[in-house]
């Protein structure tokens, strides 16, 4: 009997696919093959809701950070060659750069967040990592770790920043080239906390290059504390942080 090697999410290509209407199809396609193969050679049957809620699940998580775990490669439009960022780099004179990332396990457990700061000449300033409430999907955790982010660096007299995560679907609503109504509360924050800046970027990395953020959001699931902060480099993202390329 044939079975996917892969998961529809990987396998099939779309012009939607990282939006919740070219994804969700595909997510509920794959949760009934897996229910219909759950049924025939293990007896067991999912209830339809559990199937969408997964499905749903699935896709957000998809469309949150599909983009961003791609693996960047050149790419040529009109004969001229575009690269991706492939290395983490240094701000501009005078700036702090923070760089964040979320990490959502399910809606019962809650979020994670991690942060770390650099200044103009890539030198650690900080860090810190935090369980915060729970929240329904991928993308609300990433709102919660940039909220989280930009109070702390309030809270540290940093003015002008710099804040890069891997969400690109975030960061474009932030700048202005996408919209989210489903998380319309949480951008209303993020734009609260963004006018007591004197100056302030929302950048989009890839997922390779925010790797030390990732790790320590990740390293939360199993802290003690709910907040934990780092006046020196965590040992859990020494090497990441090693390996940043700085220019």
């Amino acid at each position: 009997m044939e079975s996917f090697e892969h998961s529809p999410s990987e396998s099939i290509k779309s012009p939607g696919q990282h939006t919740m209407q070219g994804q969700l199809p595909i997510s509920i396609l794959w949760r009934i093959w897996k229910s219909r193969n759950k049924l025939v050679f293990q007896r067991k049957q999912n209830d339809w809701w559990r199937d969408i809620r997964d499905a749903t699940n699935e896709a957000e998580e998809w469309i949150t950070n599909g983009l961003c775990a791609q693996v960047p490669t050149p790419s040529t439009t009109n004969g001229t060659t575009r690269q991706f960022q492939s290395q983490w780099q240094k701000t501009h004179m005078g700036w702090i750069k923070c760089n964040y990332d979320g990490s959502f396990v399910n809606r019962v457990r809650g979020s994670t967040a991690a942060w770390i700061i650099r200044d103009d000449n890539g030198v650690f300033k900080g860090a810190a990592q935090a369980t915060g409430a729970t929240v329904s999907s991928a993308f609300e955790a990433e709102c919660q770790s940039l909220i989280l982010t930009m109070q702390q660096l309030w809270i540290r007299g940093f003015r002008k920043v710099i804040l890069e995560g891997d969400c690109k679907l975030l960061v474009n609503v932030l700048n202005g080239r996408g919209s989210r109504f489903d998380a319309i509360n949480w951008i209303h924050e993020i734009k609260v906390w963004r006018n007591k800046f004197d100056a302030i970027k929302f950048t989009w990395s890839h997922r390779s290059t925010n790797q030390p953020a990732d790790i320590l959001a990740k390293n939360q699931r199993h802290a003690l504390s709910s907040y934990i902060v780092h006046s020196f480099i965590p040992l859990c993202i020494s090497n990441a942080l090693f390996s940043d390329y700085v220019s």
